[in-house]
């Protein structure tokens, strides 16, 4: 006796995802960063800003060196959904199309990247915090200020690491 055409049809509704989906979800419990926009030309990083965050956000990014991106530049326009073009010919999405893709060389993100890593290193090493207040007390208070600063206060919170071990006990297990 065949099978009633709903049944077939829940069937293909409820079936099960791959493994592999499976596995790559356990490798990444808490997801994937978001995927990269592909565009036709290599060595270009693309990512989206949101005018509706600040009104000048994207006048600031033009400023940092990003440049908008126009449709031709997609590799697969597919990738990124649904979008519109603004009036200028770049590549939009959101409501109000605020949201504008945005691109800037590879390797000056790398070089600012590797800049702001050595910039936020310097900065937690232990006697850096006073030591910029201290200057900065000097420089606009003057050179007594600036040495009452360094003798009398104390800064709370440079940052150490350091290993902590910790000793399993089978009492929680």
């Amino acid at each position: 006796m065949a099978k009633p055409e709903t049944e077939k049809t829940e069937k293909k509704l409820f079936k099960k995802p791959n493994v592999q989906v499976l596995q790559r979800r356990l490798s990444r419990p808490f997801g994937a960063p978001s995927t990269k926009v592909k565009l036709t030309e290599d060595g270009w990083d693309a990512r989206w800003f949101n005018a509706a965050i600040a009104a000048d956000h994207i006048w600031r990014a033009k400023e940092q060196g990003w440049q908008g991106v126009v449709p031709a530049e997609l590799a697969d326009p597919d990738q990124i959904g649904g979008y519109q073009v603004s009036p200028d010919g770049y590549v939009v999405r959101g409501d109000k199309g605020q949201e504008l893709l945005m691109k800037l060389p590879s390797d000056w993100r790398k070089q600012i990247q590797i800049k702001k890593t050595e910039e936020n290193l310097r900065n937690m090493r232990p006697g850096v915090m006073k030591r910029e207040v201290a200057e900065a007390a000097g420089r606009t208070l003057g050179d007594q200020a600036g040495q009452f600063m360094n003798d009398n206060v104390r800064v709370v919170g440079d940052v150490t690491d350091k290993m902590e071990r910790i000793q399993r006990s089978g009492e929680l297990e």
